[in-house]
């Protein structure tokens, strides 16, 4: 049954071409092409038709507004056509909708609400994944968790997914806290685009926040300490003097390291953004979307210079070791420069936080540090600051300087410049 609103001017219109004669299977049988729309419409049951489309195609329709509603638009709905639908059953149809416009019910409406009430978990997160403007990475994220932790209700109807099944889930994870509340953020969006798309009256997710009962895991602070910095450069040096070291991987962990970059961010710069005449460079692939601007300190410099000279055939400055894409998180590389280093291991996301860190120990602003960090202003006050670009390339210049520094005292002056002993 197709539905289709058609306003009062149009059906005053087509009135005009309009047949009175009693409906009947002989009456239908004569029904020819005029070159012009035309409707036989049956004197005993008022609201009920047969429309000819000027080709002579002709479907049994339904006319009527809804009881109460003066203003509102009139309903056509097409039954089916003549050659499929029985004039019996037409009519048997034609009274249950006519019955229900008397009622005051709108079968439209109503029809479209019963197929959203309908509507599965698992079709709402396409939805919703097709809607909002996501990340891929974060896209897989929200499919990886939700299907992970809901298999069972993704052919369920959103609304059998109540709020007592959500807690009773959410409670079940204390051992996991980090990933089922992560899980339920996900679950939480999906819900509350159901509700902006009316499938669900309220968001059943919301229970677990409003009874309080939700975790706070604890936020990640740990860095490396300074002095530490140096024996990881020592390391670093050394595997690579002893080719046990992938140059692609080492020169990705020292980005991180003299930039603060997001794991993510620094794997993903293009041979394509590196400005050398600039002695600049862009990351695109950021955390909030936009484009981050960063200058090439002397050791950058050099890194971006040997690593297009050493991987020539990829777009990436960081290659995966096919050349086909950007590289994957080398966690046993990492994990060999800490051990090289006889130091705690740390995460990547850690050389950040001690990047941020090193630069307010050497007294740099926290605007700069932030717009370094590419992170958004919290405040009208730092959308109003605008940092300079020598301002930047200052700021960078002097974290570099202190990490050569504790570098320097671990080779105790012995050792040639980091620029030297790995790109010279």
């Amino acid at each position: 049954m197709t539905l289709r609103i058609t306003s009062c001017q149009t059906l005053r219109e087509t009135n005009r071409n309009s047949s009175s004669l009693p409906l009947s299977e002989d009456s239908i049988a004569t029904i020819v092409a005029t070159g012009k729309q035309y409707f036989i419409r049956d004197p005993l049951l008022t609201g009920f038709a047969i429309r000819v489309s000027p080709k002579g195609k002709a479907n049994y329709i339904v006319e009527s507004r809804v009881k109460g509603q003066t203003n509102g638009s009139a309903r056509r709905i097409t039954l089916g056509s003549v050659q499929k639908v029985s004039l019996k059953e037409a009519r048997k149809r034609a009274v249950l909708l006519l019955s229900e416009f008397e009622s005051g019910v709108d079968p439209v409406k109503a029809k479209y609400e019963r197929e959203l009430k309908g509507t599965t978990l698992g079709a709402l997160l396409e939805q919703f994944l097709a809607t909002k403007r996501l990340k891929e990475r974060t896209k897989r994220d929200y499919r990886a968790d939700i299907e992970k932790y809901f298999k069972s209700y993704l052919n369920k109807p959103v609304i059998s997914l109540e709020p007592s099944v959500i807690r009773s889930w959410y409670i079940s994870g204390a051992n996991t806290p980090v990933s089922i509340d992560r899980a339920y953020r996900a679950l939480k969006s999906v819900l509350q685009f159901g509700v902006g798309m009316q499938v669900i009256e309220s968001n059943p997710a919301q229970s677990v926040t409003d009874m309080g009962i939700r975790y706070k895991p604890s936020k990640r602070n740990s860095f490396i300490p300074f002095d530490e910095v140096g024996l990881l450069l020592k390391a670093i040096i050394e595997l690579s003097l002893n080719d046990n070291l992938n140059v692609t991987v080492r020169d990705w962990f020292l980005l991180v390291l003299f930039t603060g970059l997001r794991s993510l961010e620094s794997r993903s710069i293009l041979k394509s953004d590196l400005d050398f005449k600039g002695r600049r460079f862009t990351v695109r692939e950021t955390k909030n979307s936009k484009a981050l601007i960063l200058p090439m300190t002397d050791t950058l410099y050099n890194l971006f210079k040997f690593q297009c000279n050493h991987n020539s055939s990829c777009e990436y400055v960081f290659p995966n070791r096919f050349g086909t894409g950007k590289l994957a998180e080398h966690r046993k590389s990492v994990s060999k420069i800490y051990d090289k280093a006889s130091v705690e291991h740390k995460t990547i996301h850690d050389l950040r936080r001690t990047f941020a860190s090193m630069a307010e120990f050497i007294g740099i602003n926290q605007n700069i540090i932030s717009v370094v960090l590419n992170h958004s202003a919290r405040n009208i006050t730092q959308q109003y600051i605008q940092v300079q670009w020598p301002v930047i390339v200052e700021a960078m210049t002097r974290v570099e300087a202190f990490i050569n520094q504790q570098y320097a005292k671990i080779a105790l002056g012995k050792m040639k410049d980091l620029t030297d002993l790995l790109y010279r």
